[in-house]
């Protein structure tokens, strides 16, 4: 194949481009349920941190690393965190709570493994072993921290962003 000499680098093209193209000057305001495929006019910063807290990737049991032994280990369920409904005490050595996706991680916890891995019999908790610290935990703040830019200005609204910008 040969190689076409009349070829344009991206910037010729681009500056070729914008002598038939004029930039959009004017911005208003649109309700955000009229908002989708416009543009952004200027950077959404982030009001909160997101997530606002530490919270469970998946359903299952939440409890400290401490506790973690590397041939498995049994733990006693003291509880529950549910979105919207979190565990309120501290969970003490050998404790565990019930927790579903979007829980709020209990103080003293710091790790949950899905449910689909332990063996609940009553209100003891076997774990298997390979449990690693910090699994299925989302960080307070791990996908935006308060004050950073979360949308940047250009940004065409799709149908996702409308949900997020609706929260």
């Amino acid at each position: 194949m040969s190689s076409n000499s009349s070829s344009k680098s991206f910037e010729e093209t681009l500056e070729f481009l914008k002598t038939y193209v004029e930039p959009v000057k004017d911005t208003r305001l649109v309700p955000l349920s009229e908002s989708l495929s416009y543009f952004l006019a200027e950077d959404i910063i982030c009001p909160i941190n997101i997530p606002a807290f530490d919270n469970s990737a998946m359903d299952g049991w939440a409890f400290s690393s401490k506790d973690i032994l590397p041939e498995g280990f049994t733990l006693k369920e003291v509880g529950s965190s549910f979105a919207g409904h979190p565990f309120l005490g501290e969970l003490k050595t050998g404790e565990c709570v019930r927790i579903m996706t979007g829980g709020k991680v209990p103080e003293g916890a710091d790790t949950v493994v899905m449910q689909e891995q332990v063996t609940a019999h009553a209100k003891e908790i076997a774990f298997p072993s390979g449990v690693k610290k910090g699994q299925n935990v989302r960080k307070k703040a791990e996908e935006f921290a308060k004050g950073a830019v979360c949308m940047e200005k250009g940004t065409r609204i799709m149908p996702p962003h409308i949900n997020f910008l609706a929260t």
